[in-house]
């Protein structure tokens, strides 16, 4: 699957709702202020991993005759 804005952005979304609307006492403010931004980071990390495919061209010599060819790959 390629990536998605609707599935990222659903995640995203469902990722924020945690957040909002949560009294937060202001000696933890930072502590909540980071804790968004990683958790937000880790949906788009762990999006590109899931949904991310690479496609890439390989030109290989060697003793015998040059190759080449095409591949996938996920990211990891």
């Amino acid at each position: 699957m390629a990536l998605s804005k609707d599935i990222l952005g659903q995640d995203l979304y469902t990722r924020a709702m945690a957040f909002n609307d949560v009294d937060i006492a202001p000696a933890d403010l930072e502590a909540q202020r980071l804790a968004w931004w990683k958790t937000i980071a880790e949906g788009i990390i762990n999006h590109f991993k899931t949904n991310g495919v690479i496609s890439v061209n390989v030109s290989t010599t060697g003793t015998a005759s040059a190759q080449t060819g095409s591949g996938t790959g996920t990211i990891s």
